[in-house]
């Protein structure tokens, strides 16, 4: 990959020689974290009205462009896995399981810039396949969602924002290193005039393995030290271009390619199936075109057609040598998904406002092991909506919308047509004391794996559906004399699963079950102006019924905390998360643990930043998954340029 190193240097200069930056063209503003809240990301989230920003989504969390410039996360999954009810972890085939509050990946809908990913075969993403420096911010929801999200979001939603041109022209180059030959390198350019903008990203990473906590005991399977077969590379690029015509119109195109090779960590247990994987090949390539469009003062439009393929080759060997003489098999995966989404909305007036929309994809799979027949399948979803938003004062919102959700399968040709319904409403009282409540009811279709595998596959499966319910309130103060501010939160919720869809075990055919889970959730933010600030959260969660997926190796309590201190050129930046014990599908109950992470920057001048970074700083040994320990301590060093 040394070529793409240099490859990275030449682009830099290129885009250094012709650097220049043109002001005119669409007046840009911003709130309060510093993000453009009018043409920005318009295209980029999936909620499109004219009073944009004005009307955000029911508790959604906010990842910021700033968490991520301070944090440094190494991918998606690093950038959430810190937030209450959120559990990221890493097992069997060194992918990353999002859960929300307990519900399982495939159950969670990931969204970049609006538009849907997951595939359509085993239906979760692989968040640390995403790299963070492209990121400008993620949206969290994890109770209620508007109807205007679709399907597939039982567990909640995960709205990846990417990165544009349309704020300024911009280069920036960032690389961090570390032990085990870990390398990672960005580069970002943005370029904007009056009429037309285009940002395009490009990045790097490798580690020959990751090191085991000091503590770990060896095993049978594992000897400490550097983790086996824990090597990885990747690299990808990303582009988009905008015109802009008008203030009232918009149209971009999107590009993306990723591409890795990697080795998958096997259990350190034998009372766990031991599998020895190594993908030599993986890739996802992505293109959009979208457009917006302000018919007229009351009337907006928007339209995304989008096509998103997820491909890998996996090798499965018979024992830990990794021999081509004991491979077990050769398996090709290929999803396809290619679909269409338009939304609208219009403004009766400064009390009413109805946005409308209508959204459908078409999942395409080609599956094999060398050797034996391809497996093709076909599914389509689809979803219209209708969404009524009323606010009769400043202090008072209430959103309420309907949904018809509707499910293809080519096996029969039948149509399954399911209603989907939000109700979600705010009220802020006297002393800026707010109260929300909110319920919804959405589905989640059962991926082409639960339906068509030989290894469990039912097609009789109907759709899950989840009522989910959520009361919280919020108290933001700012005192008058002095720039310290305090904001505090809590929130219950109820979650009410029909037929969810679940294995007991390996050797079972899915099936649907009932579950129910309850929980709370409470949060502090303080601060003192730029300087200090600090903030603590604490989450419960209460299962009634729940199956393998929803809950195992998923904390029930949590706790996370931060405090960041900015002095001058140097900000640092602290997290501690709390684990409590985890149950899991066999006899072992993982125990309690907490993670440590220290992030210094050091603004060196006005064009580079320096960070080190120390993750499980207390070397604590811990388990993700059950079998798979996770890194203990790891210390990186990087930069930033920025011209």
């Amino acid at each position: 990959m040394n070529k793409f190193r240099y490859f990275v240097i030449a682009v830099s200069l290129i885009f250094r020689s012709g650097f220049c930056t043109v002001e005119a063209g669409l007046e840009v503003t911003y709130d309060a974290e510093g993000d453009s809240s009018v043409f920005t990301y318009i295209l980029e989230d999936i909620i499109v009205n004219s009073y944009y920003e004005k009307i955000s989504d029911f508790k959604d969390l906010i990842v910021t462009e700033r968490d991520i410039q301070l944090k440094q996360p190494l991918n998606a999954a690093d950038a959430v896995k810190s937030a209450p009810d959120i559990n990221a972890s890493t097992g069997t085939k060194g992918e990353t399981n999002t859960k929300i509050r307990g519900f399982s990946s495939e159950d969670v809908l990931i969204l970049v810039d609006g538009k849907p990913i997951n595939p359509g075969y085993y239906g979760k993403v692989d968040l640390s396949m995403i790299p963070s420096d492209n990121i400008a911010k993620i949206k969290i929801l994890k109770g209620p969602a508007s109807v205007s999200y679709g399907t597939n979001n039982t567990g909640g939603v995960v709205n990846i924002i990417t990165k544009n041109g349309q704020e300024k022209t911009e280069t920036k180059i960032s690389g961090m290193f570390g032990d085990n030959e870990f390398q990672k390198m960005n580069i970002n350019h943005s370029f904007k005039t009056s009429l037309m903008n285009y940002w395009a990203a490009g990045y790097y990473q490798h580690r020959n393995g990751y090191a085991l906590s000091e503590d770990f005991e060896p095993t049978s399977f594992e000897n400490g030290g550097l983790r086996n077969n824990s090597f990885y590379e990747k690299w990808g690029a990303d582009a988009k271009v905008s015109y802009e015509p008008s203030q009232e119109d918009i149209y971009s195109l999107s590009l993306g390619y990723h591409s890795a090779e990697k080795e998958v960590p096997y259990s350190i247990y034998t009372f766990v199936p031991q599998r020895y994987f190594v993908f030599p090949e993986w890739y996802r390539y992505q293109a959009s075109i979208s457009g917006y469009k302000m018919l007229n003062k009351k009337t907006d439009l928007k339209g995304i057609i989008t096509f998103d393929s997820y491909q890998d080759r996996l090798l499965s060997y018979k024992n830990a040598e990794f021999s081509d003489g004991e491979l077990d098999y050769d398996s090709w995966l290929k999803n396809y998904t290619l679909g269409t989404i338009w939304s609208g909305s219009y403004s009766i007036n400064s009390f009413h406002e109805i946005s409308y929309g209508l959204s459908t994809l078409r999942y395409y799979l080609k599956k094999w092991d060398t050797g034996d027949p391809k497996l093709k399948r076909e599914i389509q979803t689809g979803s219209i909506y209708a969404d009524y938003l009323f606010r009769p004062d400043d202090r008072t919102d209430i959103n309420l919308g309907v949904a018809l959700n509707s499910l293809y399968k080519d096996n029969d040709g039948s149509f399954e047509n399911y209603p989907g319904f939000s109700f979600t409403s705010g009220y802020e009282t006297v002393y800026g004391i707010r109260l929300n409540a909110g319920i919804s009811l959405t589905q989640r279709f059962p991926t082409m794996h639960e339906l068509y595998s030989t290894t469990g596959g039912n097609e009789d499966l109907e759709a899950e559906e989840c009522v989910k319910y959520e009361a919280g309130i919020t108290k933001e103060h700012k005192f008058k004399d002095n720039p310290v501010k305090l904001n505090l939160e809590a929130s219950v919720f109820y979650n009410d699963m029909n037929n969810l869809i679940e294995k007991q075990s390996a050797e079972d055919q899915y099936k649907n079950i009932d579950a129910r889970i309850a929980g709370i959730e409470i949060g502090s933010e303080a601060g003192y102006g730029e300087i200090l600030s600090a903030v603590i959260g604490y989450s419960y969660m209460k299962p009634y019924e729940y199956g393998n997926n929803m809950l195992y190796e998923s904390s029930k309590q949590k706790i996370n905390a931060g405090l960041e201190f900015a002095y001058k050129r140097i900000v640092l930046n602290y997290e501690l998360s709390l684990y409590g014990k985890r149950e899991t599908e066999y006899t072992r109950v993982l125990p309690s643990y907490s993670m440590h992470n220290v992030n210094i920057t050091y603004k060196l001048n006005v064009y580079t930043e320096l960070l080190l970074k120390a993750e499980n700083i207390s070397d604590t040994d811990y388990e993700e998954e059950v079998g798979f320990p996770a890194p203990g301590r790891l210390v990186t060093g990087g930069f930033t340029i920025t011209f």
